[in-house]
């Protein structure tokens, strides 16, 4: 059967890529050139990317030849695909169709971008999908909350009717989501939603091809480890009882995919995290093992005024992400367990070396797209 995938180059969509194909499907891949490397290039580096993640994912050079490669951009009409092979998708046939795409910006500035992406993209995917029966499934957000949410409230499995948004991109991705409600009530379309956590390395390798989101922390302590002094004490503006909730990132395709294969998914809505997240606590105690560093979550950050340099440099360097580690997010999870029948993260072995694999994998990433 035909399935498309939209953003299959990214992070997530690496990992559903490689298992719809494992799994027997053949894969059109959309996409575009970026930055340097071409779509061509792009798919190259997919294929080299596969040995460096967790084993239950890794295919042969073969199953590869599976993949239709189609070069276009969802925000513009027909996904900016030529007409001619627009209609050849049609008329082939999609079974499914996986929005993994998304324009990962917070700021107000890139506003026109983010919903250009975010929004118009998902109305033209949803246009493709009616006209090919195609049950849509699409990648948001589990932080789908308003400024004014509750700490310890769940973020429910359900329809978030906010206007008091944390930030663009979590607008972007509740207008989405009532986009496809509305969209399938007018056409009886077949979709299903899964809110993604924060993101993180592979489970197994700590494989990562993404700065967004949990790594801009990593990225700042890359920084952070060649300037301040060997366990320098950093104090960190965060709540103090919070938690984060990732989630490695095979693990959450892993489930979707699972959910998928059991048919009751239709129309519903599944947040796809973690039911026990990771304390503040833990994550400084770990990554300052694995950086040689020495974090204490300060409540009175912003009233001090000793902080040295380096301090002052982490939290500049991790500006964008301080919504999440400020508040208490919690998440409802029930439609997601009663599926699955256990937990998104019970094969998360959460250790010091599990950390040390995820920095070295980031590492390693960020090295190679300096060569590009």
């Amino acid at each position: 059967m035909n399935v498309l995938v939209c953003g299959g180059f990214g992070f997530a969509g690496h990992y559903l890529v490689y298992k719809l194909l494992k799994q027997g499907y053949k894969v059109i891949l959309l996409g575009r050139n970026k930055k340097e490397l071409s779509i061509k290039q792009r798919l190259e580096q997919l294929k080299v990317d596969n040995s460096l993640v967790n084993p239950d994912f890794h295919i042969d050079k073969e199953t590869f030849e599976n993949i239709q490669l189609v070069s276009g951009d969802i925000s513009k009409p027909n996904l900016g695909i030529d007409r001619k092979v627009y209609d050849k998708l049609v008329e082939k046939g999609i079974y499914q169709i996986f929005n993994m795409a998304a324009f990962l910006r917070y700021e107000e500035s890139y506003r026109s971008q983010v919903f250009q992406v975010n929004v118009e993209g998902v109305k033209n995917l949803l246009e493709l999908a009616t006209l090919t029966n195609a049950k849509y499934l699409h990648a948001s957000t589990a932080y789908i909350a308003s400024q004014s949410h509750p700490d310890f409230e769940p973020i429910k499995e359900e329809y978030c009717h906010t206007k008091d948004f944390t930030n663009v991109y979590i607008e972007s991705k509740c207008c989405a989501e009532l986009l496809i409600k509305e969209h399938s009530e007018q056409h009886d379309l077949e979709f299903t939603i899964f809110r993604f956590p924060m993101l993180i390395g592979d489970s197994q390798t700590g494989y990562t091809n993404s700065v967004f989101g949990f790594y801009e922390y990593i990225a700042a302590l890359t920084i952070l480890e060649k300037k301040a002094s060997k366990n320098e004490t950093i104090r960190v503006k965060a709540t103090a009882n919070g938690t984060l909730n990732l989630v490695p990132t095979d693990l959450v395709i892993d489930c979707m995919l699972e959910i998928l294969k059991c048919n009751q998914s239709n129309k519903t809505i599944f947040n796809l995290t973690d039911d026990n997240p990771i304390s503040l606590m833990e994550i400084g105690e770990l990554l300052g093992k694995v950086y040689n560093l020495n974090f204490v979550i300060d409540d009175d950050y912003e009233n001090r005024k000793d902080l040295t340099e380096t301090e002052k440099l982490f939290n500049r360097l991790t500006l964008k992400n301080k919504h999440f580690a400020n508040r208490e997010y919690v998440f409802d999870t029930q439609n997601t367990t009663n599926v699955l029948g256990h937990s998104v993260t019970k094969n998360w072995d959460r250790t010091i070396e599990y950390f040390t694999k995820m920095a070295n994998g980031f590492l390693t990433f960020s090295q190679r797209e300096l060569t590009v």
